[in-house]
This record gives structure tokens, C-alpha cells and sequence, in this order.
């Protein structure tokens, strides 16, 4: 099976609006007053910038609660994320923002909700779904046709995306599935969310009747999702690991349509058979040690 890496060339490339980048400066601007108090600071830059990276809708959020003295984790959010809340650097512990730290949360959070900019993460959901794509030999047609799932790490932004969708002109007449974690799977019918249970949501799609699901990466573990045929991550997780798993849900041999490629976002273009005893290439030690002088990228 071929699988076609779709979004990474620089044409493709998403920009940000000038309020857009400006939050996300001062944002950078807020951990450097943090980290001038607190010695690991470094840690809760990362999950910030992580979430404000997500979407528009997380990096409010984010800093709502943060504004509020809120914890801000919740059952959804990565491993490496509930790693940095029990390091030391716990949000619980930065309970004491000074004035110049509050003072730029609310300078952040400000120039997130005045943007009245689209998001430009949803605004390209919505061509792949709607248009597709046609950045490879051909187009692709209407992903939404092969039927699509959409990773994110965060609860906030997979709701947001299920909202938007649910309430979009092209998708009133989907039924949109969001498989999480804790209690909180939803399922979006005629436009009104309501509570579902995991194992409906998964017999839904088997059966053909959810065409989109959003998941936290509570679905990127044991799913079977092979009626879905085209795969959208709204970040890409640091830890490749996480990255297969979601890539195999539905990279299926006995996968419901026989795609000749698959919108997979993955670090590859293309996947071949190969048999790797006896192939030169990998046994030959000099040609091997040529290899890793070169590095690992390249050609």
C-alpha cells in the first residue's frame, strides 16, 4: 500500500494572521517573565505553546484557566503533557502570578478572542474534507467521501472542530463522531451533540454511519477504524511512537476501500515491500556507515 504525505511542502504551509503570531509572541513573553521566578518554567512553556499551537479554541482556554488559577490538564491530554504537571513545575504550584505576569496572560488572551480570524487549521479541515486535495499527481476528491478521522492531543480542540463541523452547510446531514477519554465521547446528530458511549461510536463507524470522527489519542490505541479512509492530524504529536499508532488505525490489510494511496500525514512518502536480509543496501557495512555519515535526512 502506498501511503501519500499530504500538507508538507512550503506552498502548503499554513500562515498566521498578524493577531494570530502576536499572541503567540506574547505568549513566549509570559514564560519568559515566569521563568525569571521559577526555575523550571521551561517545562510549562512547552505545554503552552503546545496548546496555543493546537488551535485558537485551546489557547483560550489554556489561558481562561490559567487567568482563573485553574489546573489546566484534563483526562485527554497527552502523557508527556500529564509528565510536565507532575514534574515540579505543577501550574498548581505558579499559583502567585505576579502583575506583570497576569497583565500579559490577559494581553494574550485579548489579542486571541479580538483576531476575528478563522482559525487556519479549521479553514484547511474543511478543503480536505469538502474539496480535497490536489497537491500530488491527481486530485483526491472530497476526503470526506473516503471518510476521515482527525487526531488532536486536546479535548478543547477536538470538541471546537466537532462543533464547527456539526454545524457547517456540507456536513448537516453527517452524524460526527468524537471518541475520548473520561466519559466525555460525543456523538453530533442533526446538529445537537449528545453523550455516547464508546463502543456505539466504534460500531457506528464499522457500520458506515459516522463518516467523521474526531479523536484524542484515547483513539489512537486498539481501534479498528478501516471504513475510514483518509486520516488528518490537527498537531502532530512529539513522540513518534503516538504517530504509528494513529497511522495504524486505520493502515489496515483488510481495510474496507482499496486505496491505491492514503492520506496519511506520516515522515514518509512512500511505504514498499522490501526484504530487508537481503538487501545490499542494509547489509553492506560500508554502505551502511556512508548512510549515517550522511545523517538519517538524507537523500
Amino acid at each position: 500500500m502506498a501511503v501519500v504525505l499530504y500538507g508538507e511542502s512550503t506552498a502548503a504551509a499554513l500562515s498566521l494572521g498578524p493577531y494570530l503570531s502576536d499572541a503567540y509572541a506574547e505568549a513566549e513573553n509570559f514564560c519568559c517573565l515566569l521563568a525569571k521566578r521559577v526555575q523550571s518554567a521551561g517545562f510549562f512553556k512547552t505545554l503552552l505553546l503546545r496548546r496555543l499551537g493546537s488551535s485558537i479554541e485551546a489557547g483560550k482556554g489554556t489561558i481562561s484557566r490559567l487567568l482563573a488559577r485553574a489546573k489546566i490538564t484534563d483526562a485527554d491530554d497527552t502523557e508527556d503533557d500529564e509528565e510536565l504537571f507532575d514534574a515540579e513545575a505543577q501550574v498548581t504550584s505558579f499559583e502567585d502570578f505576579t502583575g506583570e505576569e497576569v497583565e500579559s496572560l490577559h494581553r494574550c488572551l485579548a489579542l486571541l478572542e479580538s483576531s476575528g480570524e478563522e482559525d487556519p487549521k479549521l479553514a484547511e479541515v474543511y478543503r480536505y474534507l469538502f474539496e480535497g486535495s490536489g497537491e500530488h499527481q491527481g486530485a483526491t476528491g472530497p476526503w470526506l467521501d473516503r471518510g476521515c478521522i482527525l487526531f488532536s492531543q486536546y479535548y478543547d480542540t477536538a470538541f471546537w472542530i466537532g462543533q464547527k463541523l456539526a454545524a457547517h452547510p456540507l456536513a448537516a446531514s453527517q452524524t460526527i463522531g468524537l471518541y475520548a477519554g473520561a466519559g466525555r465521547s460525543l456523538i453530533w446528530e442533526n446538529g445537537r451533540a449528545r453523550r455516547a458511549d464508546r463502543d456505539e461510536i466504534k460500531a457506528m463507524v464499522a457500520q458506515g454511519r459516522i463518516k467523521i470522527l474526531l479523536g484524542t489519542d484515547a483513539a489512537s490505541e486498539g481501534l479498528n477504524l478501516q471504513r475510514l479512509g483518509s486520516l488528518v492530524h490537527i498537531e502532530l504529536p512529539w513522540n513518534p511512537t503516538r504517530l504509528e499508532q494513529r497511522k495504524g488505525r486505520i493502515q489496515r490489510i483488510d481495510r474496507a476501500t482499496a486505496l491505491k494511496s492514503n492520506p496519511f500525514d506520516a515522515k514518509y512518502s512512500i511505504v514498499v515491500d522490501e526484504d530487508w536480509d537481503s538487501n545490499p543496501r542494509v547489509i553492506d557495512p560500508i554502505e551502511t556507515a556512508e548512510l549515517l555519515k550522511r545523517g538519517w535526512y538524507s537523500n
